[in-house]
């Protein structure tokens, strides 16, 4: 039998990734860096067959679950025909997050990435860049959280590195001091599975009116946020992050399906930061993923709101994670 255990964080985009083309690939580039304390860590064990079809089986947190160990079959299946000897094992998947699952936080890209580097471990492949490639696979934010850098994926004609296939670092002695250490408070008003998965959001830009917009207006947005990276620009990082956060929102509801994933709490949280936004030595702004639960980043120099933001939740009864910068998938 061979075991082996990575983990992964979730990784937070300021350029935001929604809608796929063939292969899972992006309709357009995003920009991410990984979260501190948003991990998933999972083990795989794997046990030699004689005959027959691999079997598989999932537990989350301890507790075998059906649903997960059918999307992680199919998962393994895909793996499969490119690496055809994980044909020749039956495995055990066990899996736990350290926060909420299917709440719009990237669980996702942290449980498909851990995953992803489980089958390179027990296949002798090591390579980020294919690791990356096999994550898109299973979820295409995934490819995302191997890197301790900013991860940049998609084509673009700024860098014809950048690729499809796999998410590539963004070299941290470009960017400023100002954003490289990024403080990340998340505000989780609704830690409930949400009702309209990424998938289907994805699936729903095939037919938006906006899509060719949208692929036009992610392209400018990366570009202009780099430039920001580059040269300390919190005015144009807030602006930028902000509107990526609300087109996002704004492409779902604009659907002729259209559905909203935020509530009352989302738009408070986004009211106070606003608030806090009036003062402008204080350098704050808000993003949000595909879910209601609010993200509020602020620089080193910047702490000094902690406390405040601290008094906003517990008045208003809403738990946060303390997050930040943390650091790309690892084998434990």
């Amino acid at each position: 039998m061979m075991k082996v255990t990575w983990r992964s964080p979730a990784n937070l985009a300021l350029i935001k990734y929604w809608g796929k083309k063939e292969n899972q690939f992006p309709i357009n580039p995003s920009l991410s860096f990984p979260l501190l304390n948003c991990l998933t860590q999972t083990s795989v064990e794997a046990l030699e067959k004689a005959t027959g079809d691999f079997d598989l089986k999932c537990y989350l947190n301890n507790e075998l679950h059906l649903e997960f160990t059918q999307k992680i079959k199919k998962y393994f299946q895909i793996i499969a025909e490119i690496e055809p000897r994980i044909k020749n094992y039956h495995y055990k998947v066990m899996t736990q997050n350290s926060f909420p699952y299917g709440a719009g936080i990237a669980s996702s890209a942290s449980g498909y990435s851990a995953l992803a580097g489980c089958l390179g471990s027990l296949f002798q492949q090591s390579d980020i860049k294919t690791l990356s490639h096999w994550a898109r696979l299973g979820s295409g934010s995934a490819c995302r959280s191997f890197y301790d850098e900013f991860s940049i994926w998609g084509e673009s004609a700024m860098n014809p590195s950048w690729r499809d296939e796999h998410a590539s670092s963004y070299p941290m002695e470009r960017v400023h001091p100002l954003f490289k250490k990024m403080h990340n408070l998340i505000f989780l008003v609704d830690t409930y599975e949400k009702k309209v998965s990424s998938s289907e959001g994805h699936a729903l830009m095939k037919s938006s009116h906006f899509k060719e917009v949208r692929i036009i207006q992610a392209q400018l947005n990366l570009k202009k946020i780099l430039s920001s990276l580059e040269i300390g620009d919190w005015e144009s990082f807030q602006r930028i992050v902000e509107e990526e956060a609300l087109t996002l929102h704004g492409l779902m509801l604009a659907h002729e399906k259209g559905y909203s994933l935020t509530n009352d709490k989302t738009w408070g949280v986004i009211h106070f930061i606003r608030e806090l936004q009036k003062n402008k030595k204080n350098q704050i702004c808000f993003t949000l993923d595909a879910g209601p639960n609010v993200h509020v980043l602020f620089p080193q120099n910047q702490l000094s709101l902690k406390a405040i933001l601290h008094s906003f939740a517990e008045e208003n009864k809403i738990s946060f994670i303390e997050s930040g910068w943390g650091t790309g998938a690892r084998q434990l």
